[in-house]
């Protein structure tokens, strides 16, 4: 195990948790180096021009600003949410969150149903949408989530729907309650903890919170003749 001094200097108290929590090989294997972009997990450069390739095409979906996708993505991108939200949004969109079905699919498992309700395999869109512990969290929400349970066949086209039939400050608490449903997932995993639904929503109003405050306070931090104040970070 690593020790924590080392870990508490490089990483938040959360992260150190996750990582001490994470599940030690009973084959007793030393670490190898894989590298994803090949069937093999050896690097080429063929590889790695090609994985290039897949993540500017991400990129460019992500940017663009024609079509449906493109208006979309404005919407998404411009939403008043914190940016970690957005982010892990915008991840479980393109369907790169570390799923057990994507995991299974890296050969890193083997096993790719859900471990809360073990019915149906673990995708993006199966555990921020379809899981019935899922729906029973969002059931607190915005009674427009409940409404949109027939949403899919992806994440992609719930988000679109989402942004159809609900406002800004409800897409806020959307994009904020997805990624507490995918900590939550973890504490569950890797820490045998079940964080209750209505405790998940309240952590969750309380982010949203104190990010609506601080932003304020960033917009307030001007000098007395209008010019505003420089942020930047400064050795001690």
């Amino acid at each position: 195990m690593v020790e924590t001094p080392l870990l508490d200097t490089i990483f938040s108290k959360e992260e150190v948790r996750l990582i001490q929590a994470i599940p030690i090989s009973c084959t007793n294997q030393e670490d190898t180096l894989i590298w994803r972009g090949t069937k093999n997990g050896v690097f080429s450069v063929k590889s790695a021009y090609h994985m290039q390739k897949e993540v500017l095409s991400l990129a460019l979906a992500g940017s663009s600003s024609s079509g449906v996708g493109g208006t979309l993505w404005k919407q998404f991108w411009s939403l008043p949410a914190p940016s970690v939200a957005r982010n892990f949004l915008w991840r479980a969109c393109n369907d790169i969150l570390p799923t057990r079905e994507n995991l299974c699919r890296r050969k890193i498992l083997t096993d790719p149903l859900c471990p809360l309700c073990g019915l149906k395999v673990e995708s993006g869109f199966h555990i921020l949408w379809q899981c019935p512990s899922t729906m029973d969290l969002l059931s607190m929400g915005s009674k427009k989530f409940q409404k949109s349970y027939f949403l899919g066949p992806n994440f992609m086209q719930v988000i679109e729907g989402l942004f159809n039939k609900c406002d800004t400050e409800e897409m806020v608490q959307f994009s904020s309650l997805a990624r507490r449903i995918w900590l939550r997932q973890n504490d569950i995993v890797y820490g045998g903890v079940l964080t209750h639904p209505r405790i998940v929503l309240q952590r969750t109003i309380k982010a949203i919170h104190e990010y609506t405050l601080a932003q304020q306070r960033g917009e307030q931090l001007v000098y007395p003749g209008g010019v505003p104040f420089e942020l930047c970070w400064k050795a001690p």
